[in-house]
């Protein structure tokens, strides 16, 4: 967990397993620029031009993109992540090439993070 300007960014062990394994078999530098990505957001203490997913009650739930090597934004990883006033929590990481869009076990898998960190109203 890091802490900057009084927010945390909190790393989940399923988040991370995924980021290490997109990184291991095609993009050494992903998780560098992953963490670089969700560093700057817990800086500005906002999710900037990230876009706002719906369909998660209301929270604040946003989905950004990360370059992948010899690709730039529009080809890389997208990161679907939480983010309030006091923490960052990254919740899926997918390859755009791999797959268009969020499935609905990639839904199932962010709403299950949610309730495994108290965010998911019961």
């Amino acid at each position: 967990m890091s802490v900057v300007a009084g927010r945390c960014l909190k790393h989940s062990s399923g988040f991370e397993n995924n980021l290490q394994s997109f990184a291991n078999r095609k993009d050494p530098g992903l998780t560098e620029r992953v963490h670089k990505e969700l560093t700057s957001r817990l800086e500005q203490g906002s999710p900037g031009n990230d876009h706002r997913l719906s369909g998660f009650q209301n929270l604040p739930v946003f989905k950004m993109r990360v370059p992948a090597q010899g690709r730039g934004k529009s080809g890389g990883a997208r990161v679907v992540y939480y983010c309030d006033q006091e923490s960052l929590l990254p919740l899926l990481i997918y390859v755009k090439s791999k797959k268009a869009d969020m499935s609905p076990a990639d839904r199932k898998q962010i709403k299950d993070a949610l309730q495994d960190a108290g965010l998911w109203p019961k």
